[in-house]
């Protein structure tokens, strides 16, 4: 075949053409690199944003019962001072108590059971209080610690059982299976007072005493405005108490007495710790007092409450019993404490207190000499 000397070479010969195709291969080449280089840069951060986020704790959503938005609920109605569940320790006794609802409570309640949080903040004080070491009242006969309807003994004394939480022991409710009462009185309670305890919303009587609990009195329990009786002597508490107690207008009893000294603990697990305490603190009979109308029994005594006896005491009609002794009150006893009627005990004695006796001190009838 004979080619034209006039004809044009082809296209891939021509010098030109090849010029532009190096240079195409040029800029692929560079965007190839830079790809590759941004890719490797946001690995690097991704990984390194993993590693930051997985040191946080958390429970993960991966069975049906955590799905049900039981956790979530908790959080939300439950645990206060802005907790959360994804930042606690798992040996925290509000995490345990999520961990024994979501898994091992037989009941299985959903997330909307109106019960769920009472059940929830009990089984928080089993956690609190090492319920394996308690006596369930059998040191008085009042009942066995165990379930009979099973064989042997039952761990927790029937709490955190599969019954319902108002046949636990200590535990009354109303007809509406609501928490009314917690008597847990001298049953060798161990540990902190935690604050979810004021999610016991109807809650009218907190007795606690002669226990072993340490530490501070959560202030949100003066939110359960139905309270009418709390007993905390006996125990090792200390700090002060708020004066948001004062907004109880409901109380009949108030007992702190004997909270100064120590005591030692009697753990499940066979340790025996000593704790001590200065006792409770504040100026517990101080103007304020006489917003509470209906006491009939102040017991605080050996405790280090402070300050003066307010002549406001004298507007409590109702008062039977006033025991402030062994503390450190100052000042004189007020002449408006001959306006108790009712008051059959008096113990002011160990103070700091000055002066004289009111001189009608004797016209209160009911007080035994």
């Amino acid at each position: 075949m004979t080619v034209s000397p006039s004809a044009n070479p082809p296209l891939y010969k021509s010098r030109k053409c090849r010029l532009c195709t190096a240079c195409v291969l040029v800029i692929l080449g560079t965007l190839v690199v830079l790809a590759v280089v941004y890719a490797s840069k946001t690995s690097v951060k991704s990984s390194a944003e993993m590693y930051y986020y997985s040191r946080v704790p958390t429970i993960k959503p991966t069975t049906f019962r955590q799905s049900l938005g039981i956790e979530e609920m908790i959080e939300k109605n439950v645990l206060e001072r802005n907790a959360t569940f994804r930042l606690m320790n798992d040996r925290d006794p509000r995490h345990s108590a999520l961990k024994w609802l979501l898994y091992d409570d037989k009941l299985q309640l959903s997330s909307d059971d109106p019960n769920l949080s009472q059940r929830y903040i009990l089984a928080l004080l089993a956690f609190s209080f090492d319920s394996l070491s308690w006596n369930c009242g059998m040191t008085y006969g009042l009942q066995l610690c165990y379930d009979d309807n099973e064989t042997g003994i039952n761990d927790y004394s029937l709490w955190l059982s599969g019954t319902n939480e108002c046949l636990w022991y200590g535990v009354s409710c109303d007809d509406n299976g609501v928490v009314r009462s917690l008597d847990l009185a001298e049953n060798n309670l161990i540990g902190e007072l935690p604050a979810e305890i004021s999610g016991l919303k109807l809650i009218e009587s907190l007795l606690l005493g002669d226990n072993c609990l340490y530490g501070t009195v959560p202030s949100e329990i003066w939110k359960n405005s139905n309270l009418k009786s709390i007993d905390f002597g006996g125990n090792v508490l200390s700090g002060m108490i708020s004066d948001e107690l004062y907004q109880l207008s409901c109380l009949v009893y108030l007992k702190f007495a004997f909270n100064y000294g120590e005591l030692s603990c009697h753990h499940s697990d066979g340790n025996v710790t000593s704790i001590s305490s200065f006792g409770l603190e504040g100026n517990i009979l101080g103007p304020q007092i006489g917003q509470l109308q209906h006491l009939k029994e102040i017991s605080v005594g050996t405790n280090s409450f402070s300050g003066s006896i307010s002549s406001e005491i004298g507007g409590l009609k109702q008062l039977e019993i006033l025991d402030a002794g062994d503390n450190l009150l100052s000042s004189s006893i007020p002449n408006e404490l001959t306006h108790l009627g009712n008051l059959r005990e008096l113990f002011l004695e160990a103070n700091n207190l000055t002066g004289m006796l009111p001189s009608r001190i004797g016209d209160l009838g009911a007080l035994g000499v």
